[in-house]
């Protein structure tokens, strides 16, 4: 063996040592960025989370939004929406309430983006082949670094965000969270489910439901981290589900269910005179249920009743329905098959917002 002098040893020792610490430092010291700021595991925008506005752990109640710091109802010169669809479609709202497609839109991925929503200072799309993108502003995107999700690349059928967490459910019974804006994430042990198609959360509690009618909700010692089943729907095609102050709706194929005490008991409940599969959403106090042909019915006692079908006049098949809690009132936007998206603020009277060039499946806005 090569006669190596001391004092290269040493140095080379120091060296090594120092390399040592420098990545260890690299491990543990971390660093927020873009804006964020640190609040426990996640790095969130103190200015825009309703879970950590203005400070941490200072939630907004639930319907209002972080606008500023500040906890109130989105005033509609101030909200930026995000609607996702085939093709790797990706269009947004700018706070003047014009809409125009992303530049690209359609460029990075040509898969089917099922599910779109705003965490912690980040926008996150995903869906098939378990493609996820990432974007700051709703406007521009890029590929997050955990793309694709799941190896076999498996479809990422629906989001669900709040408290800084992220959740992704799946083919597969796939399910993972984030902490980090979409960047990392850990898969949750086997439940045991059927393809996942629908994610949602209210009020500390996360749930999941598969094709077959299986609800899985999130262990309350770790909220949105480790799933339990409780409770099975029967039929199959449950693709959607809708929640708000603790009221839970499910809906499958010509199938509709509900909770009143945060997703442990459901009941089934009258399905409206609709046809396709079957869309929800809320404001809380209204229930909007959407399938083919712009057709939808509302219901004010969680599904007990529904208003006669309503048609929304040139509408497609109804593919997403997001609510939310404006100054001056509620507002409600449905995308469609055919690339629509539709505006109402009082689920009677809708306009055409923004057309796309295929279809769209998903809508969500925040403060901007």
């Amino acid at each position: 063996m090569t006669d190596i002098p001391a004092r290269l040893m040493l140095a080379s020792a120091v060296a090594l040592s120092a390399t040592a610490q420098s990545a260890c430092n690299v491990r543990t010291v971390w660093e927020c960025v873009d804006g964020t700021s640190r609040c426990g595991e996640a790095c969130v925008d103190l200015q825009r989370d309703p879970s950590h506005c203005g400070t941490c752990e200072r939630a907004c109640g639930e319907g209002l939004a972080c606008m500023d710091a500040s906890c109130g109802f989105m005033p509609p010169s101030k909200v930026r929406c995000v609607a996702v669809g085939d093709s790797g479609v990706l269009v947004y709202r700018d706070t003047e309430g014009g809409w125009s497609a992303s530049e690209q839109s359609g460029l990075l991925t040509q898969s089917r983006l099922r599910s779109v929503r705003f965490q912690g200072g980040f926008w996150l799309a995903a869906g098939d082949g378990g493609v996820l993108l990432r974007s700051i502003d709703g406007k521009t995107w890029f590929a997050a670094r955990a793309s694709p999700l799941w190896s076999g690349a498996a479809d990422v059928r629906a989001l669900a965000a709040s408290d800084g967490l992220v959740l992704a459910t799946g083919m597969a019974g796939r399910l993972a969270w984030s902490e980090s804006g979409g960047n990392a994430w850990t898969d949750v042990p086997d439940v045991g489910a059927g393809g996942l198609h629908a994610a949602e959360y209210s009020l500390g509690t996360w749930i999941a439901v598969d094709w077959i009618g299986g609800v899985f909700r999130s262990a309350d010692d770790v909220p949105g981290k480790r799933y339990l089943k409780s409770a099975t729907l029967g039929g199959a095609g449950w693709s959607s589900v809708a929640a708000r102050k603790g009221a839970w709706m499910a809906a499958g194929s010509a199938l509709l269910a509900a909770s009143e005490d945060a997703g442990v008991t459901w009941s089934p409940r009258t399905v409206p005179s609709i046809t396709g599969n079957l869309v929800l959403g809320t404001d809380g106090g209204l229930w909007m249920c959407g399938g083919d042909d712009g057709t939808y019915a509302l219901s004010s006692d969680l599904g007990e009743t529904w208003s006669a079908p309503k048609k929304i006049p040139g509408a497609g098949i109804i593919t997403g329905i997001f609510s939310g809690r404006f100054q001056g009132g509620n507002r409600w936007f449905v995308t469609t098959a055919s690339g629509q998206v539709e505006e109402s603020t009082d689920a009677e009277e809708w306009r055409l917002v923004a057309g796309a060039a295929d279809g769209l499946r998903s809508l969500w806005c925040t403060p901007w």
